[in-house]
């Protein structure tokens, strides 16, 4: 990113890491808080004064004085996904048991298969099956679980509209 900036490129993004809000020229803040009470302007200004904001949330959070607990008993799942046998492009008739109603992460270096199988496997073997959708899922032997989910929303990366500006 920095590369691009010194090409005279102009970047603007939407993020959350602590690295990047900090190696930043300028930094813009919304807030205060988000809905209804959130869409103002907090801060607009350089990292080492976005710091020495009072009213900034994300100095709060730069400064270590606030942030989010990671609770010590965590959640148990009661209900699972149990993808078996995917072998969809680059999946090795791998066996998956995704836990519900908790916060799960997919992970894995590029080309790795995470988004074939959620994407290609999970999600459209699900809008098959719920909503009986001509789509096309990527190979599986069996999926077990889709009685506990009653919807699914998928939220990517993919531009809105025709461009990506």
């Amino acid at each position: 990113m920095r590369e691009l900036a010194m090409r005279n490129n102009t970047l603007i993004i939407v993020e959350h890491d602590e690295n990047t809000i900090i190696n930043a020229d300028i930094v813009l803040e919304l807030g205060p808080t988000g809905g209804r009470e959130g869409g103002y302007l907090i801060a607009l200004e350089t990292p080492d004064d976005l710091l020495k904001n009072e009213n900034s949330i994300t100095a709060k959070y730069l400064k270590k004085t606030n942030g989010i607990q990671i609770p010590k008993n965590r959640r148990k799942p009661k209900n699972f996904i149990k993808i078996l046998g995917a072998e969809a492009f680059n999946l090795k008739k791998i066996n998956v048991e995704i836990p519900l109603g908790i916060f799960v992460c997919i992970t894995g270096v590029a080309g790795s298969g995470k988004s074939t199988l959620i994407y290609e496997v999970l999600y459209k073997a699900f809008l098959r099956e719920r909503y009986h959708s001509n789509v096309v899922p990527g190979k599986y032997e069996k999926i077990e679980g889709f009685e506990n989910i009653d919807k699914i929303v998928l939220v990517d990366q993919s531009t809105i509209g025709r461009t990506s500006r």
